[in-house]
C-alpha cells in the first residue's frame, strides 16, 4: 500500500513538475515575443520627447510617413538625380534613403547640441560600417564620427529596432545619454501636426535662430510664456500658425498691434521699393499674416504657397 501510494506521489510530484516546466516555457516564449515585439514597434511621440532635454531648446518634430503618404516628400526633395554625390554614395553603403525609410523625426536644439530621435527602417550592422569607413569608431553600442562643424561629434545608437537616437555636440557619444530611460515621460503641450515647433520666449532673440526677415515680427512677439508653431497642408500648400501665450490679456493684445504694425511696415517698404510680395520668398508669406487674441492666447497664420518649400529645399521638379 505504502509502495502504491508512493509510486502515486512520485507520478503525481512528475506530472506537477512538468506542469511548471511547460509552464514556465510558456511564460518564457510569451515574454519572449512581447518583448521581440515592443522592440519592433515605434515609441510614440510622447515617448520619443520624453528622452530628450527641453529646458531652454527649440523642439521640433517631423511625421515624414504623413508627408510621404501625401506626396508632399517627393514634391518637396525633388527627383533623385539631383541627389548630392555624397548622399547617393550613404545611401548606397547603408541602405537608408530618408525618401522611404524615415518615418518621424523629434529634435531637441541648443546653441551647443542638437538631440535627435528618429524612428524608421534602418540596417544597424551597415549603419556601423559606414561610421567605421568614415573614420569614425563604434564602442559597444554608441558609433561616433567626426562633424563638419569644428569642436563637434556626431554620436548614434540604437534605442530599438526601429529608433535611432543621434546627437551633434562638443560631447562625444551624447547619444548615449538618450538610451537611458526617462525618469517619467513628460507631457509636452505640442500642436499635432505633420511639421511643429516648440520655441522658449528666450531664443526669439537669437539671431542665428531666425530666418533674415523675420526679426522684426519676433521682436514684436514680446515676451510669450509659451510659443508654439505648426505646418499643416491647406489645399496646395501649407498653414503656418502660431500660437503664443502671454501673462495678460493687455500682453496678448499689445502684442496684436505689434504684428499688424510690423506687417502693414513690410507691405509698406515693398510698395516703396515697387515690388510685389513673392510666393517663392518670406515676403509672399508675412505679408498675408492674419492675427487674432481670445484672452491671454494670440493666434497667428500665414498661408504658404507650394512654390515657397520648392524653392527652399530646390524641390522643384
Amino acid at each position: 500500500m505504502r509502495g502504491g501510494c508512493g509510486r502515486v506521489l512520485g507520478a503525481w510530484l512528475a506530472d506537477m513538475s512538468s506542469r511548471w516546466w511547460i509552464g514556465g516555457l510558456a511564460v518564457a516564449v510569451v515574454a519572449g515575443v512581447a518583448s521581440w515585439r515592443s522592440l519592433q514597434r515605434p515609441l510614440s511621440e510622447e515617448q520619443l520627447l520624453g528622452r530628450l532635454p527641453v529646458a531652454g531648446r527649440v523642439l521640433v518634430g517631423i511625421d515624414v510617413a504623413a508627408l510621404r503618404s501625401s506626396g508632399w516628400l517627393a514634391s518637396l526633395a525633388g527627383p533623385q538625380s539631383l541627389q548630392e554625390a555624397d548622399y547617393q554614395r550613404f545611401v548606397a553603403e547603408t541602405g537608408f534613403d530618408y525618401r522611404r525609410d524615415l518615418d518621424t523625426v523629434v529634435l531637441s536644439h541648443s546653441p551647443l547640441e542638437t538631440s535627435y530621435l528618429v524612428t524608421g527602417r534602418f540596417e544597424w550592422k551597415k549603419l556601423r560600417a559606414y561610421a567605421v569607413q568614415q573614420g569614425g569608431r563604434c564602442a559597444g553600442e554608441v558609433c561616433q564620427v567626426s562633424s563638419s562643424t569644428p569642436g563637434r561629434t556626431i554620436s548614434f545608437a540604437r534605442l530599438n529596432a526601429r529608433t535611432l537616437a543621434l546627437a551633434s555636440s562638443m560631447e562625444a557619444g551624447a547619444a548615449r545619454t538618450l538610451l537611458a530611460p526617462p525618469a517619467k515621460l513628460r507631457t509636452l503641450e505640442y500642436p499635432r501636426a505633420p511639421v511643429w515647433f516648440v520655441i522658449p520666449a528666450e531664443r526669439l532673440r537669437d539671431e542665428k535662430l531666425l530666418p533674415t526677415g523675420t526679426r522684426m515680427f519676433a521682436t514684436a512677439l514680446g515676451n510669450p510664456e509659451r510659443l508654439t508653431l505648426a505646418l499643416r497642408p491647406q489645399g496646395e500648400g501649407f498653414l503656418a500658425t502660431l500660437s503664443a501665450r502671454y501673462s495678460s490679456l493687455e500682453n496678448a493684445a499689445q502684442t496684436l498691434i505689434e504684428l499688424n504694425a510690423a506687417t502693414k511696415l513690410l507691405q509698406r517698404l515693398l510698395r516703396l521699393e515697387h515690388k510685389e510680395p513673392n510666393p517663392r520668398d518670406l515676403t509672399g508669406v508675412l505679408t498675408k499674416g492674419e492675427f487674432r487674441v481670445e484672452g491671454n492666447q494670440l493666434t497667428a497664420s500665414w498661408p504658404i504657397e507650394r512654390v515657397f518649400f520648392e524653392n527652399l529645399f530646390g524641390g522643384s521638379n
